[in-house]
């Protein structure tokens, strides 16, 4: 018979107790690699049935593992615009937030955009309907110097007020124009301007208060 001293024996239990250890260990670090892979997968899926769900109205920005992901509705409700430079990538819901002098893009309606040192879409939706925007953004939320489509937000409250003036059947000849400051001054003041009546701002904000 074969006599194997005890401390050959003791050798070899400890080899292969460093090599399941080892072993345990790789498949530890492979099951982390590929549950931190599946939870992006995980988000980026629960994020396009979002958007596949839910119509409107929302601009989401997320910041999730160190990367951000950007959304907007199909119908573009909510504004949502961005800065591509060589340093960094700036997100807005408005362009006066930007340097007028960087290339504003305007995030399309229905995407999904996945952020790190670069821009991916991950999803677009199909059958993107007509770009609705809302009209609260444009009369009242949005700063007079934003920018929609080429024409800053005063210009398009202007033509709104000529616009109404123009749907007047009969106006009232001896009356006069006042706007609640100060989102409907350019309003009124082309809705008294179409219609050749006074404009005077009578109501005015107390700033001292």
């Amino acid at each position: 018979s074969i006599r194997i001293p005890v401390w050959s024996l003791l050798v070899i239990e400890e080899s292969i107790i460093i090599i399941l250890l080892s072993l345990l260990t790789v498949i530890s670090l492979i099951i982390l690699v590929q549950f931190k892979f599946l939870q992006v997968i995980v988000w980026s899926t629960a994020l396009i049935s979002l958007l596949k769900t839910i119509p409107g109205t929302y601009s989401l920005i997320v910041l999730y593992n160190s990367t951000l992901y950007s959304c907007r509705d199909r119908y573009g409700v909510r504004p949502l615009v961005y800065t591509n430079t060589a340093t960094h990538i700036t997100l807005g819901s408005e362009t006066v937030v930007f340097d007028q002098e960087q290339q504003i893009r305007e995030q399309s309606p229905g995407t999904i955009m996945k952020i790190t040192d670069t821009i991916e879409y991950i999803y677009k939706y199909e059958n993107i309907p007509k770009e609705i925007y809302c009209s609260f953004e444009i009369i009242y939320f949005m700063h007079h110097n934003s920018q929609i489509d080429d024409h800053t937000i005063s210009e398009l409250r202007y033509r709104l007020g000529s616009k109404l003036a123009s749907k007047e059947e009969d106006p009232i000849q001896d009356a006069i124009v006042v706007a609640m400051p100060n989102t409907a001054i350019p309003g009124a003041e082309a809705f008294a301007s179409t219609l050749s009546l006074p404009y005077y701002p009578y109501i005015q904000k107390n700033r001292g208060s």
